[in-house]
């Protein structure tokens, strides 16, 4: 297909969109961004960078955002660059035994009929593919009861993995089931973040700016949150039980810090045009010379997900996206039309909203959100930052104005 562009006249409809988009009663400020590999085509936003208090500006360029899972697809970047090197294979159980033993030695939770805990030891093997697709077996302490009870009986808080002084103790979780027969969302990408720390020698921190961030020319992306970082932020908001805005609280603590283990999954800070050139980076890698072989960024976009039959991954991953903001025609009869790549949701039919058959997609706990269309040669995003208590919950009016900004793109893409 030609390589997109956007008139004048279109991004002055993108421009409507989105101050119609923050001009209705007690709405969170927004950010717009659209990009081939090559060209930013559009960036905009606006709003109240904190809710409620106008005399402490609008957001814009450089306004910082809490990325959580959007940290995700940048420890799988770095994962297979060290595939292209030789240093490590998408299959091997081998590395994953031989250089993360304390994960190896995870067993398999349970619990009898009279709830008793029951530890199984794991017969399948962990690989980078597990790791990175959440099939590994290991999900989020926050979430699944096994784990809630799991937790509270050995005097572990539920949000450890929250937590920038928890450490390596903090991923180090039990199994809910043998690795590749389910899906759960969790801290498998985190593990990964450490393999490549141990495989490369250098913190995640260092790798990240130094094989990833710096060559792109990006400045803002760190693990690291300084007081500089917290006066950027656009606050948090969420919403009360009558439907009203309000200000509330993250879900790690925003205090001067540097994590004792860096998360792969969840720990990155930085500003949205700065993660968009992440992902135009990627996307860019389809040609050689990008972040990674082309042969890696297929991986990106194919889906790595074991058969269905004998399984129960699909059931796991339609019940989790039925809580995010997804097109929800693609769950019908099992999601038959999704798929799940090393680290992102892909879509097999083409969505309502514009995106292509064959496009990736993810996003952070806070509502900010991207897809990368490889078929049309163009990403899209939009950030805010939104909890609303639960951040697997679903935010139907923020979710809206995502699937309103993809559509108008779709429409006015030349």
């Amino acid at each position: 297909m030609p390589t997109p562009t956007l008139s004048a006249a279109a991004k002055a409809k993108l421009d409507a969109l989105l101050h119609t988009s923050v001009a209705q009663p007690e709405t969170p400020a927004f950010a717009f961004a659209a990009a081939t590999a090559d060209e930013l085509l559009y960036f905009n936003s606006a709003g109240e960078r904190v809710w409620g208090s106008p005399d402490k500006g609008q957001v814009d360029d450089t306004t910082l955002y809490q990325l959580y899972s959007m940290t995700k697809l940048v420890t799988a970047v770095a994962a297979l660059q060290l595939v292209d090197e030789g240093k490590l294979e998408i299959d091997d159980g081998a590395i994953i035994e031989q250089t993360l033993p304390e994960l190896a030695a995870r067993p398999i939770l349970s619990y009898d009929a009279d709830g008793k805990e029951v530890l199984t030891a794991r017969k399948n093997p962990i690989t980078l593919r597990r790791l990175l697709s959440h099939t590994s077996g290991l999900g989020y302490t926050l979430f699944d009861p096994r784990y809630v009870r799991w937790m509270k009986d050995h005097g572990k808080p539920q949000t450890l993995f929250m937590s920038a002084g928890g450490g390596l103790g903090a991923l180090e979780i039990p199994l809910l089931f043998e690795p590749g027969t389910s899906f759960v969302y969790g801290v498998g990408i985190d593990w990964a973040g450490v393999l490549v720390e141990r495989l490369s020698g250098l913190s995640l921190e260092e790798y990240f700016q130094q094989r990833i961030f710096k060559p792109l020319g990006i400045k803002s992306l760190t693990f690291h949150l300084t007081q500089e970082y917290i006066d950027g932020l656009q606050a948090v908001t969420d919403r009360n039980a009558e439907g009203k805005l309000h200000l509330a609280p993250s879900l790690r603590e925003v205090v001067p810090h540097t994590m004792k283990q860096f998360h792969g999954g969840d720990g990155l800070y930085g500003t949205a045009k700065d993660y968009v050139r992440f992902l135009q980076g990627v996307l860019a890698s389809a040609k050689p010379g990008g972040l990674v072989s082309p042969e890696s960024y297929k991986w990106l976009f194919t889906n790595v997900l074991p058969e269905r039959e004998g399984t129960t991954v699909y059931e796991g991953l339609t019940g989790f996206l039925s809580l995010l903001p997804v097109d929800k025609t693609l769950l019908a009869d099992t999601g038959k039309a999704l798929g799940y790549s090393l680290s992102l949701q892909l879509n097999t039919v083409e969505s309502a909203y514009g995106r292509k058959a064959g496009s990736a997609s993810w996003g952070g706990a806070a509502k900010t959100m991207y897809w990368i269309d490889p078929v049309t040669g163009v990403i899209g995003a939009v950030f805010t930052q939104v909890l609303n208590g639960n951040p697997l919950a679903s935010t139907d009016y923020v979710n809206n104005v995502y699937y309103n900004f993809e559509r108008e793109l779709y429409n006015v893409l030349e």
